[in-house]
């Protein structure tokens, strides 16, 4: 709930969230020009990268505007997304945010780095609207994400 706070603006809400998880991960991570063939598909390598081995939990929220919630979740206008990750280490982090910006996400793409080991990254958002909720991550602690995360983590 209290990220779902830090998200909320006039006529935004969130109507979804779920974990992505480590294979996702990986496949968001994968360099937009790699292909894989069929037959790699029967080895771990192909399912994940150096880029989500380090994973240790995300939340992914589907933001859509409306004049109340249920407008929003009903009409999904202007989808918008904010996905918030949880690392092994401050180094695995790192590696996410670089192969997130060559990985199959929209071009532009960035992971926003805050606390030791978390990333954000943002889908759909005005730069205005990025920009505000990036300045929110500044000064808030890894423990709000940790908690809206907890049962999202890998055990």
């Amino acid at each position: 709930a209290a990220v779902e706070r830090w998200l909320a603006a006039p006529n935004r809400f969130v109507v979804h969230r779920d974990t992505l998880g480590e294979l996702l991960t990986a496949v968001l991570t994968r360099s937009r020009d790699s292909k894989v063939a069929v037959d790699q598909l029967q080895s771990l390598a192909a399912w994940t990268n150096q880029a989500a081995t380090g994973w240790d939990g995300d939340r992914f929220y589907l933001l859509a505007s409306g004049a109340d919630a249920a407008e929003a979740q009903r009409s999904l206008a202007n989808p918008r997304g904010v996905w918030i990750t949880t690392w092994d280490s401050e180094r695995d982090r790192d590696e996410f945010g670089a192969a997130l910006e060559v990985g199959s996400v929209p071009a532009g793409t960035v992971a926003v780095p805050f606390g030791t080991t978390h990333a954000a990254a943002f889908f759909g958002l005005t730069d205005a609207e990025r920009e505000a909720l990036v300045r929110t991550l500044a000064s808030v602690g890894e423990g709000f994400f940790r908690s809206a995360q907890g049962a999202d983590r890998r055990n």
